[in-house]
């Protein structure tokens, strides 16, 4: 209401005005790993503020021991004793969009008679979790939970699976994913023949997301020897034939025919001659 004075006759009246209604700005604190994230709303008219548009906490990336987003000290982790028992992460290279396995390789490590895979952990931004699958062929039991990202197994008797791909990750990497590289860590429980625990430590793998196959230089999603002849094409005709990745396969600094040729080579011998 607002009063008003006639300034003739002095007159006093009520005049009803419209209220403005609240005039709120956001300011979002982020999620940490232990801590969620939230939006606070503050009217600029009156102050009246709320808190709305709460996220979870992002949880800890460890990577040999310590999270890369805010430093903090893995709890669990186990130093990797190069002759001691470990288990050793893949890494391997994928599109967005795509689904990847990431296999898991145990050494030296005992005889062993049951194990378990627990504390998978990922950017959940960019990797999703799709499923886990035990490779060991001596097993009386096996089960993996996608519920609770926990697998278990037990084997008929104690055996000796050093070099041997005992677990299987699928993930699908979302189709937002930004170019890089994504880290993947797990916890490895394990009893030997006696029931007696072995520790095992964990060596880091991951994905290393590319929106290109190394290699497949004329992009029809393999690599043959049509891909070496396109970068030979490249090397005298560049802007016929364009390439969208590095090419420098030999890694003398520059991209010639020395590249095709060695690319040719990679396609029969791919041991001997990677490209990355």
């Amino acid at each position: 209401m607002e009063r008003q004075t006639c300034s003739i006759c002095g007159e006093i009246w009520d005049r009803e005005i419209a209220e403005l209604g609240h005039n709120y700005e956001a300011v979002v604190t982020a999620p940490t790993c232990t801590e969620q994230g939230y939006t606070t709303y503050t009217c600029t008219r009156c102050g009246d503020s709320y808190v709305g548009d709460v996220v979870p906490a992002t949880g800890h990336n460890f990577v040999d021991g310590v999270c890369t987003v805010c430093g903090a000290a893995d709890p669990d982790y186990v130093p990797v004793d190069p002759n001691g028992p470990k288990a050793s992460v893949a890494e391997a290279v994928a599109k967005a969009g795509e689904d990847v396995e990431i296999s898991v390789t145990l050494e030296n490590a005992p005889e062993i008679k049951s194990m378990a895979i627990s504390d998978v952990t990922f950017d959940l931004e960019a990797l999703e979790l799709l499923g886990g699958e035990w490779n060991v062929d001596n097993s009386v039991l096996s089960s993996w939970d996608g519920g609770t990202g926990k697998g278990v197994v037990t084997l008929k008797s104690a055996e000796d699976l050093n070099g041997n791909v005992v677990f299987t990750l699928t993930f699908h990497v979302s189709d937002a994913a930004d170019e890089g590289f994504y880290s993947i860590s797990l916890k490895v429980s394990a009893k030997d023949k006696n029931n007696a625990a072995i520790n095992v430590a964990t060596v880091t793998g991951g994905v290393t997301v590319r929106n290109y196959i190394v290699g497949d230089v004329n992009g029809d999603e393999t690599i043959t020897d049509e891909d070496a002849i396109y970068l030979l094409f490249y090397t005298f005709f560049p802007e016929d034939y364009p390439i969208e990745q590095p090419c420098d396969f030999n890694g003398d600094g520059e991209v010639t025919d020395e590249d095709a040729i060695y690319l040719l080579f990679y396609t029969f011998f791919p041991e001997e001659y990677p490209i990355g």
